[in-house]
């Protein structure tokens, strides 16, 4: 059934089609991206039928698709009247590619950066807050590679989170967070070291 619904949707697949095909920057971000979804997409098929498959089933997925063309305005404008973004996820910075938004309700993620393979969960808001301005003057997070940032957690201010960090559900992040650890509660705290990371 879902490939009749899929054959039904294509021709509003054209314009992420044409992108797909002929950026092959976009093209490889989007592969990556892909990657990290690969659980939800069918096996044994094509690239282009995986990324198909994914902007028609997986909304979040769309959302980080649109995050990914949004210098292409007018075509991004185009498509979202044929196909449209999830509104409950708003995303801006600069993102590596491996990003991953799982079921993305109320999911909000400005931040200055993020590496490589960051991943969010519903009900998380990474931005802003005066109150906690780093020297240079940014009020916004940097988050390094492999970082994933559990259920309604709270990450805000001019703050540093490191590589292979995971931040636990309901976590408010308030201050730096080094490399290879993890940190929970409110305030978060590390509460285990990573080995062999």
């Amino acid at each position: 059934m879902k490939k009749i619904l899929l054959i039904l949707n294509f021709w509003r697949l054209i314009i992420p089609g044409i992108i797909y095909m002929t950026n092959s920057q976009i093209k490889a971000v989007i592969c990556e991206d892909l990657k990290r979804i690969s659980y939800a997409l069918p096996e044994n098929t094509s690239e282009i039928l995986k990324f198909i498959y994914a902007l028609v089933w997986n909304k979040p997925y769309r959302a980080v698709f649109y995050y990914r063309i949004q210098n292409y305005k007018i075509c991004r404008g185009v498509q979202e009247l044929f196909m449209a973004n999830k509104r409950e996820i708003e995303i801006s910075g600069k993102i590596d590619e491996g990003m991953s938004i799982f079921h993305g309700q109320g999911t909000i993620v400005h931040c200055e950066c993020a590496g490589k393979n960051f991943s969010v969960w519903q009900n998380v808001t990474i931005g802003r807050n005066p109150s906690k301005v780093a020297d240079n003057g940014r009020d916004i997070p940097i988050i390094g590679n492999n970082v994933n940032i559990y259920t309604g957690s709270i990450v805000a201010g001019g703050i540093t989170i490191g590589n292979n960090v995971d931040i636990g559900a309901g976590s408010v992040v308030l201050k730096d967070i080094p490399d290879n650890c993890v940190v929970a509660g409110n305030p978060a705290k590390i509460i285990r070291v990573k080995d062999n990371v």
